[in-house]
């Protein structure tokens, strides 16, 4: 005990171990280390002995505990580490023999720790050497039991493979076969002596043994079940049939495989079926190659199951691409699509098919182009679902030849074949396949058929039946040879062969059948072979599509081309010409040889060389030859002058034209020209006459007014001076007869005006029934004198408002109201006015006048509509009259766009009535009318006027005076924005299209301005155009509302109240303030322009006379120059000079001007400006014509004025 206490003390003293031959003193730790370890083992020591002592007293009566071993075990392993402790501690590295028995120790202890917990519970288990011995004993009489029941069940199991159909067999672990049963020696014929474990390689095919060998020794080494086919030969036959083998290895109960079973199986009937299977199937998957046309399937939602190859280079996507994706990326007109009405229609109705016909849709390429296709769609069943096979066939070339029939025979009918094919693509199971195949083959719209190598028919579907005639039971009994025609034959035999020996993968030809009746069919044939794996030839896949009608209308074409009196040709870009018509020899003399063997420039007349060679160089730059005129020489010399037409196929490098001989046609408008220039000189002559005509009737009416005027007034005066009854009717009577006398100075002028064109007609909002009363209590009292009733009626739907002129509506009105009460001595006159029939803003109103007069004779109702014409001459002498009054009714009901008609019987009255066409009209409301004409334009309202145009700044500034208006006008946005900033001004109006700066530019500049001054101005835009939505661009750019050239008094008057604050605008405006039809001249917008000011309109017109010339001189200049933008800026300043001066129909010609120009469009730009050309010739004829008429009525005014003077200083003489 002291040694141990001695020894702590001093490892706590020294921290070292004090020995013989100690090591240098340690680290703490490793002392410590030191110390647990002895500690430690000291204690299992104990624990041990404890164990030990119990075991032996309780040896019978249990087990050997498991604490037990693992207790020994932890002892010797703490044993272990005192030793490497020592090592560490103790042992001087001097004493290399203890170092080295201490490490073998060491490992030798460690593994006696790790081995009693693995085998010593089973040894241990024996309570006894007794036990040991009985068990022993026990367990070799077990083994002899084992063994014989182990015999005795191998033998029933032999048995039991024996009597088994399949081939058993078993094999050793190490892949020994040791046991085949009774099958495998009658199937091979081996001996059971004769074989070892080898023979089965010995019937096995040769192709089968490196394979076979191979998995059986992966699955012996592996341990994994054995599955494999393999042909075994057959002892009888010698030949070879198919099995399958399978092995699974037998394990015991430590996972050990202690033998393989295996069994062979017979699959060769099933063997056989699937490779029958597979023949099909890849038959029909060679047929949906092959096919010309694209196959596309799809399911109900629309997705794509499965395309062939055509789809691919028909669209340009690859199949992998489109599987998956929905059918309307190709096709969006497809039927099976999710969204298409028609599928849902058909799902509902439990319909089994759609159509059979096909249709024309459009399809997209990969690169965006868009494709004509043919489509048909034809619907099947799998299982319970349901799919959706859309044949598709690029119809490209087809629509292109379409065209060129069309251009050619332009009264041929486009041509249409009706194609489908009907085949899907299975990728399910291999029945499903082939019953897709059959509905694809059964529901094809053209003919198909499968055909042997000799030419038998193996299927045919029912289109072809119908192109043929045949049943199809009669059809499967025959070659295609026997339905061949016979000149026909031989071609498609060479094809054949040829496709047999594999010169071709396919052909097609155009060949004649010989139908069941008799008659003969045109068919397009498209063949393609389909070989079997070793390449041997299986069938024929035939696509027959009748093309009997396109053969039809080719003969036809060929007739039309033989027959046509037109020059038709085929030329080349070489300048020969490569087929013509029979005409053309009728025409020119020349035989077809001859022209062929020449160039065709030989014929063009020289004059037309140059013009040829440069149109037929347009036609190379793909470009359309339209009415194009040459002269061709004859045969006698002479020339014939030809219209051409033409066009050029790029990839042929061929010209097709028709010709046709305008020889007559010219001749005849030389000789037309010739006419019309003698009408022009009678024309000119009826002119004059006409002119002196006028002339005499203005001298006339001012001769005759001056002392008619004298007569009335004095009659007027006489009336208010005291007479007896006698003087009363005699100054009555000369009042009357004046009246009369100018009535018919009236009439006489109204007439000579309608007859010169110089009449026009207002277009005016009017209330009509009001017009209709006026005209009632007009001439009520004539009729109350001769004691007979005169009423007027308005239908109920007549609107209360109308546009037209109201001023010559009441005139033909007063007219035959006039007239009725005339010609009735007693009964009535009734005045009608009904609704005949209703548009969308239009009225058409008939207005009749009906008296119970001495009525009309049937042969002078055609005659009363002529000027000075009387029909009932002894009563006309009774009541006077000229025989103007319905001559200028008539007229003027014609100027109207109406008729006027008369239904009369003589004794028993007249009828007479018309038609009105007019715009209807919103009543304004009356609040709104009486603040309108009660509302003046604030005096002095400061105005500042943009416009880049002279004659339209006159316009604007003479209304803004009338208005009394300050204006200041500028000519262009940078002088507009100018003066505002150094000014102030109520409002602006602004041009919107003027040089440099524009209207939207200066408005935005002035809005800025606004903003550093803090006020708003309004600012008004003006401008040419009168579209929807130009009023809303202007809104955008910062403008605060909108005024439609040409300036009218009222619009701008309406614009000036507005934003002076004194109204609102009415909801009954127009943005526009063009009339819907279109004019050479309106002298009615010129007055409104000039504000009834003929002076100011006369000037006007000079300017526009003077200045004209000189803007079509500059729009030319720019055409010339190809300067498109120029082009378009000169013909808008063009079109706004026109609009004010009411020149309609020049000032729409500009507008196309400057459509033209703003595109860019070079052939629209040159005949836009000759259209302008024309237009102003028109227009400069109605201008003088005009001032003519302006020059007239200020001799008429200034006469007028002269007469009016001497009749004042008459009555200042006349004695009071």
């Amino acid at each position: 005990m002291q040694p141990g206490v001695d020894f702590i003390g001093n490892l706590i003293r020294t921290g070292g171990i004090v020995t013989g031959r100690v090591r240098a003193p340690q680290a703490q730790w490793l002392v410590g280390a030191h110390v647990l370890g002895d500690v430690l083992t000291a204690l299992v020591c104990m624990a041990l002995v404890v164990l030990l002592w119990s075991f032996g007293r309780e040896l019978e009566k249990r087990s050997w505990s498991r604490g037990v071993i693992v207790a020994f075990a932890l002892f010797v392993g703490l044993v272990g580490l005192r030793h490497v402790l020592d090592l560490v501690t103790s042992v001087h590295p001097g004493d290399r023999l203890s170092g080295l028995v201490l490490v073998l120790t060491t490992l030798v202890l460690w593994w006696t720790a790790w081995s009693p917990p693995r085998t010593w519970p089973a040894l241990l288990a024996m309570r006894s050497p007794e036990r040991l011995k009985r068990t022993h004993v026990e367990r070799i009489g077990q083994v002899s039991q084992s063994q014989e029941e182990r015999l005795e069940h191998t033998a029933r199991l032999h048995l039991l493979m024996d009597a088994m159909p399949q081939i058993v067999w078993t094999a050793r672990p190490d892949g020994f076969i040791d046991y085949y049963n009774e099958r495998w020696y009658e199937y091979t014929g081996i001996a059971r002596d004769g074989g070892g474990d080898s023979s089965w390689e010995s019937i096995l095919h040769p192709d089968d043994v490196p394979h076979c060998r191979e998995a059986w020794s992966r699955s012996v080494k592996t341990g994994v079940p054995y599955q494999i086919e393999y042909r075994l030969q057959d002892r009888m036959s010698g030949g070879y049939r198919w099995f399958l083998a399978r092995a699974l290895p037998v394990r015991d109960d430590s996972g050990q495989i202690v033998q393989w079973f295996g069994t062979c199986t017979d699959i060769d009937e099933k063997h056989r079926a699937m490779e029958a299977i597979e023949a099909r199937e890849e038959r029909t998957r060679s047929i949906v190659t092959h096919v010309a046309d694209g196959i596309i399937t799809t399911d109900e939602a629309g997705i794509i199951q499965t395309v062939n190859s055509a789809v691919e280079r028909i669209f340009g996507f690859e199949a992998s691409e489109l599987i998956g994706c929905d059918v309307s990326m190709l096709i969006p007109d497809f039927v099976g699509t999710r969204n298409n009405a028609l599928l849902a229609c058909r799902l509902q109705g439990g319909e089994a098919r759609l159509g059979g016909s096909s249709r024309e849709v459009e399809g997209r390429h990969r690169v965006g182009s868009t494709i004509p296709l043919e489509l048909t769609i034809g619907e099947f069943k799998v299982g319970d679902e349901r799919f959706f096979t859309g044949v598709v066939r690029d119809i490209t070339e087809k629509k292109n030849a379409e065209a060129e029939i069309r251009l050619l025979t332009e009264d041929l009918e486009r041509r249409v074949r009706e194609r489908t094919l009907a085949l899907t693509a299975a990728n399910e199971a291999l029945r499903e396949g082939e019953e897709r195949f059959r509905g694809a083959f059964e529901a094809a719209a053209i003919g198909m058929a499968l055909v042997a190598p000799d030419g038998r028919f193996l299927r045919v579907n029912r289109s072809l039946c119908q192109i043929v005639g045949y049943c199809e039971s009669e059809l499967l009994t025959k070659k295609f040879q026997d339905i061949t025609h016979p000149d026909d034959l031989d071609d498609d035999l060479s094809l054949v062969g040829r496709l047999l020996a594999g010169a071709i993968s396919s052909y097609q030809m155009e060949k004649r059948y010989i139908r069941s009746d008799g008659r003969i069919v045109w068919i397009r044939l498209s063949v393609s072979l389909v070989r079997n794996s070793v390449g041997d030839p299986v069938h024929f896949v035939s696509q027959i599509e009748d093309i009997t009608p396109r053969k039809q209308a080719e003969s036809e074409r060929e007739r039309f081309f033989q027959l046509s009196r037109d020059l038709l040709c085929v030329a080349g870009t070489d300048g020969y010409f490569k087929l013509l018509n029979p005409a053309w020899e009728l025409t020119l003399g020349f035989s077809n040889e001859q022209l062929l063997s020449v160039p065709f420039y030989d014929f063009v007349h020289p004059d037309d060389l140059d013009r040829t060679r440069a149109e037929a160089a347009k036609l190379t730059e793909g470009k359309q030859s339209i009415n194009f005129g040459n002269r061709y020489r004859c045969r006698d010399g002479s020339y014939r002058d030809l219209l051409w037409n033409a066009v050029i196929d790029p990839e042929q490098g061929l010209i097709y034209a028709v010709a046709h001989d305008i020889t007559e046609v010219k001749q005849a408008e030389l000789e037309r020209e010739a006419t019309i220039a003698e009408l022009a000189r009678a024309r000119d002559e009826a002119l004059a006459a006409t002119r002196a005509k006028d002339d005499f009737l203005a001298n006339m009416s001012h001769e005759i007014r001056t002392p008619m005027s004298g007569v009335l007034g004095m009659a007027e005066l006489l009336l208010d001076t005291p007479l007896d009854g006698v003087q009363r009717g005699y100054a009555s009577a000369i009042r009357s007869s004046g009246e009369a006398l100018l009535t018919v100075i009236n009439d006489i002028l109204d007439l000579s005006k309608i007859e010169a064109g110089k009449l026009t007609l207002e277009a005016t909002p009017f209330a009509f029934r009001a017009l209709m009363e006026e005209v009632s209590v007009l001439l009520a009292p004539k009729a109350s004198q001769k004691g007979i009733r005169l009423s007027s009626h308005v239908g109920p739907g007549v609107p209360p408002w109308l546009v037209g002129d109201p001023v010559r509506i009441r005139q033909v009105l007063t007219n035959l109201v006039g007239n009725a009460v005339k010609f009735t001595d007693r009964g009535s006159v009734m005045l009608e006015a009904r609704l005949a029939g209703r548009s969308p803003g239009r009225a058409r109103v008939r207005v009749s006048v009906t008296d119970t007069g001495i009525g009309i004779p049937v042969a002078d109702q055609k005659r009363i509509f002529e000027s000075f014409t009387q029909v009932h001459s002894g009563r006309d002498r009774t009541h006077g009259g000229t025989g103007l009054g319905l001559s200028i009714c008539q007229r003027l009901i014609s100027l109207m766009g109406c008729v006027i008609s008369v239904e009369s019987e003589p004794s028993a009255g007249s009828r007479f009535w018309f038609e009105l066409e007019l715009d209807v009209a919103e009543e304004p409301p009356s609040s709104a009318v009486l603040a309108a004409e009660q509302a003046e334009v604030p005096p002095s309202l400061a105005v500042l006027l943009a416009d880049d145009n002279p004659i339209n700044r006159r316009v604007a500034l003479g209304l803004l005076e009338r208005f009394g208006c300050r204006a200041e006008a500028v000519v262009d946005g940078r002088e507009a924005v100018a003066a505002y900033a150094r000014g102030r001004f109520d409002l602006v109006l602004m041009d919107v299209q003027m040089p440099g700066m524009d209207g939207y530019a200066a408005t935005k500049a002035i809005r800025r301005l606004e903003e550093d001054l803090g006020r708003h101005t309004p600012i008004i835009a003006l401008t040419a155009h009168a579209m929807q939505g130009d009023r809303q661009r202007c809104l955008d750019a910062g403008m605060d509302d909108y005024l439609a050239k040409p300036l009218r008094p009222g619009p701008l008057r309406e614009i000036l109240l507005r934003w002076a604050g004194r109204r609102e605008p009415r909801e009954w405006e127009s943005e526009s303030g063009h009339p819907p039809e279109t004019a050479v001249f309106r002298p009615r917008l010129l007055d409104e322009s000039s504000g009834g000011d003929s002076a100011f309109a006369r000037e006007l017109l000079g300017m526009a006379i003077e200045g004209i010339p000189e803007r079509l001189e500059k729009i030319r200049e720019a055409v010339e120059s190809a300067d498109s933008d120029r082009v378009a800026q000169e013909a808008h300043n063009l079109k706004g000079v026109c609009l004010t001066l009411g020149a309609e129909r020049m000032a729409a010609a500009c507008q196309d001007l400057v459509d033209a120009g703003r595109l860019g469009v070079q052939n629209r730009i040159g005949s836009g400006a000759r259209i302008v050309d024309a237009s102003w010739d028109l227009l400069r004829q109605e201008v003088h014509r005009h001032l003519e008429t302006l020059q007239e009525d200020a001799k008429e005014s200034v006469e007028s004025s002269r007469v009016g003077a001497a009749e004042s200083q008459e009555r200042d003489e006349r004695p009071v």
